[in-house]
């Protein structure tokens, strides 16, 4: 646009603005060192010189400046899909868990994001893309079973049957580290709440015991799938308080028929060094004191408990029937799923620790409410995935499906501001359009092109093209630009651009007669 004003300027003004046009081309070291020389010039001349030294810094600064504005961003692509292979996996106890199926979070963060992130983390899927993420596809599910039989029950006979009308039975298997004896007849229970009780289960056990642990199961006759254990420990020295990190298991079992049974535990394990400081102790540990803490209360302070420690436990587990295993990742097996061949189901577990939050000293209290949430919000979220694995345990391979999306590198450019850049543009393009379709084409030209229009003419060409140059002599094509040396030539010239009344004149000077 500047450009274009210049060559109005020289159409219509002063003779030496054309000049200040070639040489503003030429940037900021040539206007300088022409306006320093151009003494003698008129005032309005060097007035514009500075004008379009100025007018060029300006909106070279202006160009810088607005750049900064710009900000690098990404965007996702196209969505599409891939299978992924986990190959690694070990067996502890009645659960089969993959090497990096583990995370910590602080008490109240969401337990479904952090299950998202172990699932779409990189270092466990083989062979990942830089730059892409990937989600582990959902599947709508149905609640196939929310009635439970309920008993407690060791490593040879039930124990103790809470409730005996369910489509299901959840089994607590108690299991200790040494040889425990249970009293059975001396067993004591009450149902406190349609789904809670109350159980005491007296029994003796070698003097060096130290854990207790229970795993919470489903069966349905046929076969049992167990979830992640909640361990009682003795711990070396009483202390009030939490005993051990708060932990939530969430466990996949794949039945003969067909079915997801997902189990979800949560345990908050918490001693007190006496039964009088139960709710000092609980108090401390949990924000509510609710129905569970106050049946607890009244259970410990008319019981006379041993030396041993003692598993208060609330579980809440339900079956999950789902939708069948997606085709992709079946199609992805090739059809080698093989059940593990066991009384028990195969299963994978995901474990996450919570952290407590710790403020001046002083651990934070947890909320039992929310870690109840929790625990069905992981068993949700771990059901809605399942559709999308698929276990080869001939092959001791997990299949994962993912929905996945590259990302896309790019730069965001503040809405005001593309406006601004569109609209300048536009101006500046429709100005020099005009500029350029009414003024000759020679005001509009660099000073090559004025020079190589006069000698096309002379030599014949089409069109004006590129030429040889020589500094000294000054001359193009071996034509002299400036008075010197003579050289023959035997055309005529008729351009109309503004080289006419002095270059052409100088060409002519200089021919033979």
């Amino acid at each position: 646009a500047l450009g274009a004003a210049l060559s109005i300027s020289s159409k219509f003004g002063d003779e030496h603005v054309n000049s200040i046009r070639w040489i503003q081309e030429g940037g900021f070291w040539g206007m300088h060192k022409s306006l320093l020389p151009s003494r003698k010039a008129p005032r309005s001349v060097k007035v514009a010189m500075i004008f379009v030294f100025l007018a060029s810094l300006v909106a070279n600064l202006l160009d810088k400046g607005l750049s900064k504005l710009i900000t690098p961003a990404t965007t996702l692509g196209k969505p599409n899909y891939v299978v992924t292979e986990t190959p690694l996996f070990f067996k502890a106890n009645f659960i089969d868990t993959f090497s990096e199926w583990s995370t910590s979070i602080h008490v109240g963060d969401d337990i479904v994001d952090a299950m998202v992130s172990i699932m779409n983390n990189t270092r466990n899927i083989v062979n990942a893309e830089s730059g892409r993420l990937y989600t582990p596809r959902i599947s709508p599910y149905e609640i196939g079973c929310n009635q439970l039989v309920i008993q407690f029950t060791n490593a040879s006979s039930n124990l103790v049957s809470l409730h005996n009308d369910g489509c299901m039975d959840l089994s607590l298997l108690l299991n200790t580290d040494t040889a425990t004896y249970f009293d059975i007849a001396a067993t004591q229970f009450v149902k406190q709440a349609p789904n809670r009780w109350n159980v005491v289960i007296p029994h003796s056990s070698d003097p060096h015991f130290q854990q207790m642990s229970i795993y919470p199961g489903v069966s349905d006759g046929n076969s049992t799938c167990f979830g992640g254990l909640i361990g009682a420990y003795k711990p070396i020295k009483l202390v009030d308080g939490i005993a051990v990190t708060p932990r939530t298991v969430v466990t996949e079992c794949f039945s003969s028929s067909d079915e997801f049974w997902i189990i979800s535990s949560t345990s908050v394990l918490f001693s007190m060094t006496t039964v009088k400081q139960f709710r000092n102790s609980t108090s401390a540990v949990f924000e509510e004191y609710g129905e569970l803490l106050q049946a607890m209360e009244s259970s410990v302070s008319n019981i006379t408990f041993p030396s041993t420690p003692v598993a208060i436990v609330e579980l809440k587990a339900i079956n999950t029937t789902s939708l069948d295993t997606n085709p992709i990742i079946s199609d992805a097996g090739k059809g080698r799923y093989l059940p593990y061949p066991d009384l028990y189901l195969s299963n994978v577990a995901m474990t996450i620790d919570h952290i407590p939050t710790i403020l001046n000293r002083t651990r934070s209290p947890i909320s039992f409410t929310a870690m109840k949430a929790t625990s069905s919000a992981a068993s949700g979220y771990l059901a809605s995935i399942s559709p999308s694995v698929y276990m080869d345990w001939s092959q001791y391979t997990l299949y994962s499906l993912f929905d996945t999306m590259d990302i896309v590198n790019g730069f965001e450019i503040p809405t005001w501001l593309f406006v601004f850049l569109i609209a300048t543009i536009v101006l500046c393009f429709a100005f020099w359009g005009a500029v350029k379709y009414k003024i000759d084409e020679g005001y509009m030209s660099s000073l090559h092109k004025n020079i190589a229009m006069v000698i096309s003419a002379r030599k014949g060409w089409h069109k004006p093209m590129l030429m040889r140059f020589n500094a000294n002599p000054l001359t193009f094509e071996d034509y002299p630009i400036v008075p010197g040396n003579r050289v023959v030539l035997s055309e005529d010239n008729s351009s109309s651009s503004p080289l006419n009344t002095e270059a052409q004149q100088t060409m002519n000077n200089n021919l033979e007669p």
